[in-house]
């Protein structure tokens, strides 16, 4: 696992992350070593030890959470397919315009749950973002892509499975759309959820 450390009102608090979910119904024993030191070089005068013991259920997925350019939606709509434009998440190494989407699995009370992802593209034959590049690599979570415009309108589906150790699967899904013109108009009503988008070209 990891460990790390917030600094927050002149007080240290450690955070350990274990790198796979605990067993069940099992007695775990935490010890804090005397030689650590606070910030004037002090040590503890003998070990912090406690213990705790695992429930028996594993922590559930509730949803996966979306985040596409930094912002938490599960819809997504291309305007521009240039290397310039405003919602490019990448002017520097890729061309066109890249928006980078990432996953993440949850439970009903918001905490990461750990998790593999499958990533799978359902568009229609004009092809409006790149594909799915799903990792290879062992130990690889696979919990992002980045989807470039090409340049074309159309619709499509991004999928995203999320799979976790001896827990159910979930899946969600992203709509997006390609509206390529100068003068794109995006209408949405927070009230009715309506939402449509259409050309003001001449």
């Amino acid at each position: 696992g990891t460990i790390s450390y917030i600094d927050e009102n002149n007080k240290t608090t450690v955070v350990f992350s274990p790198a796979s979910y605990l067993d069940k119904n099992i007695e775990y024993t935490m010890t804090i070593k005397k030689e650590i030191k606070n910030r004037d070089g002090l040590t503890m005068a003998s070990d912090a030890i406690w213990t705790f013991t695992t429930g028996s259920a594993l922590c559930q997925m509730d949803h996966i959470k979306i985040t596409i350019n930094n912002i938490e939606k599960n819809d997504d709509l291309f305007t521009c397919a240039d290397n310039n434009c405003i919602d490019d998440f990448d002017t520097i190494i890729s061309a066109g315009n890249q928006h980078k989407y990432i996953a993440q699995a949850v439970d009903k009370d918001k905490n990461n749950i750990l998790a593999q992802y499958i990533w799978e593209k359902k568009d229609d034959i004009n092809g409006i973002i790149s594909d799915v590049k799903n990792s290879t690599t062992t130990g690889d979570s696979n919990d992002n892509q980045d989807f470039t415009s090409q340049r074309k309108n159309g619709e499509a589906i991004i999928l995203v499975q999320a799979n976790a150790t001896g827990i159910p699967s979930k899946a969600t899904r992203v709509a997006v759309k390609s509206l390529m013109c100068e003068n794109p108009w995006n209408f949405n009503d927070s009230e009715t959820s309506f939402k449509i988008n259409y050309c003001r070209d001449k």
